[in-house]
């Protein structure tokens, strides 16, 4: 009864350790055909034209094998630089008589923000103008008056010339006396000093009135530029005798316009603030590094600030903090980007990558726009050179820096991938009907001459089907039979047992 037993019990082992041996013969060396496949296989390799290249703005490089710099990548904020951000206000009171901007709006800088109706800034320009106007008045006068008396003394000077050329003559003709000759010379040299003297205190007396108003005006303009007018405005108003009392605010610098506080019709006064203006370049990315990454930064460092939107752009490292955040163990780090586009905003959160040193050896890196992701693994597209077609190629990827990605395994140096237009392939790949139906017949060849035979003879995985469950039942049939035959002898030895005591 024991042998009998081992052996349905070994009869059931070996059915069950050699079914799934017989399964894959059945199948032969096409039981990959019919494996599960992963979609992350499924990107398909495309054959694209010159146009359709273009019209997808698809580029290529060759694969480089180069030197990584080693980097740390902490999180920021931008914020605008505090020398790079402005209030504006009126320097006098006044009543707005136009607004010209709005909230959101880039400015240059010395562009008209608004315009005041100021009494301050018409009193203070009429004044000018008065006292201008009146040394004007007096410097006319003057030239009027002096310009009578040179008159007089240059018709004194021409008589006076005349007398000493008749009387120098008549001397060398020896009709007149030397004394009367030498009066008249004398009176020609005093009329002829005389008339010098009056050019003098003509030019002399302009030139002090000159200076004064130089004074005034110098004077006044400070005052009036503190109100808010330009040298052009004020001289104008002195030359045209026109005093306006319209005051223009003007931006101080190029920015956008962050605030607009004032409305047509409201009075100002300088306690007032009526916009803000920030310039964005250069901007400010403030990061955190953590205490035990301190060592590795300083200022002047590369760094490359990654937008939300995968904008790159690069800065350097300004200022350093000195205080360690008791709470988060972290220090504040200061980077200077230049920020033309204003692709950069105030408040937005940014990855910085901050380069410290350089790699010891080479690695082979792509930028990091070659990579495409299906099913969270990172492909790269590579150009075939023979057929002129693009095969999407499984990666694995190391470090990153700025633009590049390291590739440690999948790639080698030379291979030409895709750098721009990878995501536009893997859409053609995954939804071109005719790639589909060309990879579902080179893919499933050895299935479909699989079903062939399949129609001429029984299945091999139904004949062994067969067999498994035959064996299973022959050898649940013993077990049972075994059972029942032991409990039928124990009913028997049970009776024997009993019949002596009776």
């Amino acid at each position: 009864m024991r042998n009998h037993t081992k052996f349905c019990l070994a009869w059931i082992i070996c059915i069950w350790t050699l079914y799934p041996g017989l399964a894959t013969l059945a199948h032969g060396d096409d039981g990959g055909a019919f494996a599960p496949t992963d979609e992350a296989a499924r990107l398909l390799e495309l054959d694209m034209d010159d146009l359709s290249k273009d019209s997808i703005g698809l580029k290529t490089q060759r694969v480089e094998n180069k030197t990584m710099s080693s980097f740390l990548r902490a999180t920021g904020e931008v914020q605008a630089a505090e020398t790079r951000s402005f209030e504006v206000n009126t320097p006098v009171s006044g009543v707005v008589q136009s607004v010209y901007v709005k909230q959101g709006d880039l400015v240059k800088k010395g562009q008209i923000l608004a315009s005041i109706y100021s009494p301050e800034v018409a009193t203070a320009l009429a004044q000018l103008v008065n006292e201008t106007t009146r040394i004007e008045a007096e410097k006319a006068r003057i030239r009027v008056q002096y310009q009578n008396d040179i008159k007089l003394q240059e018709n004194q000077l021409k008589l006076s010339i005349i007398a000493y050329k008749r009387e120098k003559e008549l001397l060398a003709e020896g009709i007149t006396a030397r004394k009367t000759f030498q009066e008249t010379e004398n009176a020609e040299e005093s009329a002829s000093v005389k008339l010098q003297a009056l050019k003098m205190r003509l030019q002399q007396e302009l030139e002090l009135l000159d200076r004064q108003r130089e004074i005034l005006i110098q004077t006044s303009k400070d005052q009036l530029r503190i109100m808010g007018l330009s040298n052009k405005e004020i001289y104008k108003a002195i030359e045209s005798k026109h005093v306006k009392a319209d005051l223009n605010v003007i931006a101080p610098l190029a920015g956008y316009v962050t605030l607009r506080a004032v409305t047509i019709g409201e009075k100002v006064d300088p306690t007032r603030k009526l916009f803000s203006i920030v310039n964005l370049d250069p901007i400010w990315v403030m990061v955190d590094v953590y205490q035990e990454q301190i060592p590795q930064v300083h200022i002047g460092d590369h760094v490359v600030v990654e937008t939300p939107s995968k904008d790159l752009m690069e800065g350097k490292i300004s200022s350093i903090g000195s205080v360690v955040d008791v709470a988060t163990k972290t220090l504040h780090v200061r980077i200077v980007v230049d920020n033309k586009k204003a692709t950069l905003r105030p408040g937005m959160f940014v990855v910085a990558q901050i380069a410290f040193g350089k790699e010891n050896k080479k690695q082979i890196s792509i930028p990091e726009t070659s990579i495409v992701y299906q099913n969270e693994r990172p492909f790269a597209y590579v150009l075939d050179p023979k057929d002129r077609k693009f095969e999407p190629t499984q990666v694995q990827i190391g470090g990153r820096y700025a633009q590049d990605v390291a590739i440690l395994t999948g790639l080698k140096e030379g291979d030409i991938v895709v750098t721009q237009g990878a995501e536009q392939l893997k859409a053609q790949s995954l939804l071109k009907p005719q790639a589909q139906a060309q990879h579902d017949k080179e893919s499933h060849e050895d299935h479909a001459a699989h079903n062939k035979e399949a129609e001429k003879e029984p299945a091999p995985t139904t004949v062994m089907l067969m067999i498994f469950l035959g064996g299973c039942v022959f050898a649940l049939t013993l077990v049972l039979g075994f059972v029942w035959a032991r409990k039928r002898n124990r009913i028997v030895r049970d009776r024997e047992h009993a019949q002596p005591n009776n």
